[in-house]
């Protein structure tokens, strides 16, 4: 798939979310950081409950929401990773946010891997114009941020803190 493509069916994955949780729950998504905030609930409740098949499903739908929201609130675009076989957000510095993964993760891990954590960190990085982080995950995991250069050493820790308050 293009990236042509991959981004228009992004979007029109993420508009049937909103869609869907208008008509269904009466929730208007906006995309923007309240959404985000009730998405982040949202997938804490609902998580539990799922299947693994519901789980995968739904990651991909909310991912693109989240996807598209990062883009309309941080910039960048949808690009397919192929050192890591995973559709990104890849920001104008070459660095790239995974919000699929992250969806999933928090699908199947709970409020440990929050999607609002993950968010305030793209808009983080996306202000200050430092993408060096790798993550902003909790202590040592490395699979929300990556970059194309695999700069994992000195920025981490630096980032880290800077994220952490950040989200406080």
């Amino acid at each position: 798939m293009s990236e042509h493509v991959a981004d228009d069916e992004f979007k029109r994955l993420a508009a049937s979310v909103v869609s869907n949780f208008r008509a269904r729950l009466g929730i208007d998504l906006n995309y923007d950081k309240p959404s985000i905030e009730w998405l982040d609930e949202y997938i804490n409740r609902v998580g539990p409950k799922l299947n693994k098949e519901e789980v995968s499903g739904l990651a991909t739908s909310l991912g693109a929401y989240l996807g598209e929201t990062i883009i309309a609130t941080c910039g960048g675009a949808w690009h397919y990773s192929e050192e890591i076989n995973h559709w990104a957000i890849r920001f104008d510095d070459g660095m790239m946010a995974f919000p699929l993964s992250k969806v999933y993760k928090q699908l199947e891990g709970g409020a440990a891997d929050s999607i609002l954590s993950f968010f305030r960190c793209c808009r983080l990085f996306a202000k200050t114009h430092s993408l060096r982080l790798i993550n902003c995950l909790p202590e040592n995991s490395h699979e929300g941020f990556a970059s194309k250069r695999g700069d994992l050493s000195q920025p981490l820790e630096v980032g880290l803190a800077a994220c952490r308050a950040a989200v406080r």
